[in-house]
């Protein structure tokens, strides 16, 4: 009876161990191209360390298109003009009228232009998308082509400004050796330092929806240092202004951001009726004495917003009238923003007041520098840190 009882524990113990094993198998195959593509920006990064920064969008760069000695990165799309020229590309498959219903339900329109990545060589996806809107969002609509149709698999329906180029994450498929997986990448802005997070889609079944993610690469830098880009405005004319703003600013920002605050000396002050003169309304806002009526308010400003030229987005932040040498200006201070989109960095503007609008002087930028990459792999069930 012993002896049963110690063969029981004996095999119990064993089954335990197999399990442990084939658990820890199961998730070494899950994180198996997660991890080759971690190896291979290791390597990118240690041979070409002036291309793994941020500056240069690291690791987009390493990964834009596929390596030929280990075929990693992303699979090039084929541009057609529309869904009739995808089909024709297609034949003998069929787009049916479920495929074209699961299409309209993420708005992609038969008379866009569509991107195709066929993978159905290297796990059976076809994945169509469109880009769109101001944000150059993408609308994507991933099948599983096992058997003999396409079979909705995933959706792009990811909501607004999720993934849109440059402002959520963006949209690709990614080869790994013989194996191809639809991806969701983001966090990638040129020229800041970020967090840049890829998610490996399933490669095969018609549902990924419930269970999207089959492992995870997070690239950090362990190395930031702030960045600053100035630019000049395009008049020569202007140049000497321009400059000796440059140095004031610089001597304002000093160890901070605190601009604004730092350029009381040349805050410029109301001088005779500015009852419609945008620039007057607006210093008006630097004299205690002003009465409210005389200052700027909030739909002046946006009108003067309107009718100053942008190197990029407009700024939402602090707009000032200052005065060098007897002449106007009007500074911003902020982040550029459009709608619900926001730059992840603070940005300062100058222009020239010339009446009823502005001429550019300069352009600020306060970016951060990423260097010395780290990357990690997650299985598809951990949630990586935001």
């Amino acid at each position: 009876m012993q002896s049963i009882r110690g063969l029981m524990l004996a095999l119990a113990h064993v089954l335990s161990i197999s399990i442990v094993a084939t658990s820890a198998r199961a998730e070494e195959d899950l994180l198996a191209p997660c991890s080759a593509v971690a190896d291979f920006l290791r390597e990118f990064a240690d041979v070409n360390p002036e291309e793994a920064t941020s500056e240069v969008g690291f690791p987009y760069n390493a990964l834009k298109q596929l390596n030929a000695d280990t075929n990693i990165g992303f699979m090039p799309p084929q541009d057609y003009d529309s869904l009739e020229t995808v089909e024709a590309a297609l034949t003998p498959l069929k787009i049916d009228e479920g495929n074209r219903v699961f299409m309209q339900d993420v708005s992609m329109s038969p008379a866009d232009r569509w991107w195709v990545v066929d993978a159905r060589s290297l796990g059976d996806r076809l994945a169509f998308s469109q880009v769109g809107g101001s944000a150059s969002c993408y609308r994507v609509a991933i099948f599983d082509t096992t058997g003999d149709g396409l079979r909705p698999a995933f959706s792009g329906n990811f909501g607004e400004g999720d993934v849109c180029a440059g402002f959520g994450t963006s949209f690709d498929v990614l080869r790994v050796a013989d194996l191809a997986y639809p991806v969701i990448w983001g966090g990638l802005a040129e020229g800041t330092s970020y967090q840049f997070r890829m998610s490996l889609l399933g490669r095969s079944g018609d549902d990924i929806q419930s269970a999207p993610t089959e492992c995870a690469v997070i690239v950090d830098f362990s190395v930031t240092s702030p960045r600053t880009n100035w630019s000049a405005g395009a008049s020569f004319d202007d140049h000497q202004l321009a400059a000796k703003l440059k140095i004031i600013i610089e001597e304002a920002i000093g160890q901070d951001l605190a601009v604004t605050s730092r350029l009381k000396p040349y805050f410029a002050k109301p001088e005779g009726s500015y009852q419609t003169d945008l620039f007057q309304r607006l210093a008006a806002r630097n004299d205690p004495y002003s009465q409210p009526a005389d200052r700027l308010s909030y739909d002046e400003e946006r009108q003067l917003v309107s009718v100053l030229p942008h190197d990029d987005w407009p700024i939402e932040g602090d707009y000032r009238a200052i005065e060098i040498d007897g002449q106007n200006v009007i500074l911003a201070f902020g982040n550029r923003s459009m709608g619900w989109r926001s730059r992840s960095f603070p940005s300062l503007q100058a222009w020239k007041w010339i009446g009823k609008g502005g001429v550019t002087l300069l352009s600020v930028e306060f970016q951060t520098l990423g260097t010395k990459p780290t990357i990690k792999v997650y299985a598809g069930e951990e949630t990586p840190p935001e």
